[in-house]
């Protein structure tokens, strides 16, 4: 029986891996040398490392069995605030501006699931929306620029370093402190997490902070990337479920959570979108395939869970 387990295990870590080698052996295959120019993979790698870092955010939030869909708004966020204040602090600050702002807002969102009780769904999907209105209003009437000394990091290596360490930190805040421990066991079972003496509301709010911090630094890569401000900011939060749910990340959290959901995951999804895209589909249509895949993994984690509860 323990036998059998192995294996399931095993096939259940495997199975992310396996297919994120076959996508992109099959990107290769049918997008030829159009996927293999040097353009067309650092586009793969700025793309997915913006979204890793934002994965690896919701991460936390995820692994206590919570749906984090603030992520792309904290992110439009923390872009107005910081640009409307860079005028007056020097370029240096902007990416401990974002970070701050980032944070501040995940704190909030935190005090309003924990303290006053409001579904974290609902809270994300009113950032979401403020965001966007936000974002709509100020981007209408005049164009924001980022300063030039932002601009100028828009390089491969800006990106790739700036995610590494994400991932790294992510790794090892979620697997060796309290912080990721403690949000597994909360997603196991709240009550017993509760009972044995974790401040859950405590560690809910470091959760979303930690969401929060890593919109930040994402919204940063993308200020530096598209080199201001646009209404089209942010939009991550269905992109980060997609992800982290392609890379394993069971809805419910819990202890096979991980962050290497949100590594696999995030580089999964940016190779599907861009092989469609090579492949001339229709961006309208690659959302509703990206919905397709969304919905039989939502089903798949289900259908695991049921056999968890009743095995």
């Amino acid at each position: 029986m323990k036998k059998k387990a192995d294996i399931r295990q095993f096939i259940s870590t495997a199975v992310p891996y396996i297919g994120l080698v076959l996508l992109i052996l099959i990107s290769i295959a049918t997008g030829g040398e159009s996927f293999l120019t040097a353009k067309n993979l650092r586009n793969i790698m700025t793309q997915s490392s913006i979204l890793m870092v934002v994965s690896v955010g919701t991460a936390f939030v995820m692994a206590h069995g919570d749906m984090d869909f603030a992520n792309g708004g904290t992110m439009g966020l923390a872009m107005v605030v910081t640009l409307a204040l860079c005028k007056g602090i020097p370029s240096w600050a902007v990416f401990p501006m974002c970070l701050a702002v980032g944070t501040v807002i995940g704190i909030l969102i935190g005090f309003l699931v924990t303290r006053l009780r409001v579904v974290a769904f609902i809270v994300g999907m009113c950032v979401m929306r403020l965001s966007s209105a936000i974002l709509y209003t100020t981007t209408n009437k005049k164009t924001w620029l980022a300063p030039a000394a932002v601009i100028k990091l828009n390089k491969p290596w800006f990106y790739m370093l700036v995610c590494l360490g994400m991932v790294l930190v992510g790794i090892i805040v979620f697997e060796f402190t309290k912080i990721g421990q403690y949000n597994k066991l909360i997603g196991v079972n709240r009550n017993a997490a509760s009972l044995s003496g974790i401040n859950v509301n405590k560690y809910l709010v470091y959760s979303f902070a930690a969401s929060g911090l890593c919109a930040g630094v994402a919204a940063f890569m993308t200020t530096v990337r598209t080199g201001g401000l646009s209404s089209s900011t942010g939009n991550y939060e269905v992109d980060t479920l997609i992800a982290l749910t392609i890379g394993g990340m069971p809805l419910t959290g819990g202890s096979k959570a991980s962050i290497r959901a949100a590594v696999i995951g995030a580089l999964a999804l940016t190779v599907l979108n861009n092989i469609l895209v090579l492949w001339g589909v229709n961006a309208d249509f690659v959302n509703v395939v990206k919905g397709m895949v969304f919905l039989t993994l939502v089903l798949i984690s289900s259908r695991q869970n049921a056999g968890q509860v009743t095995g």
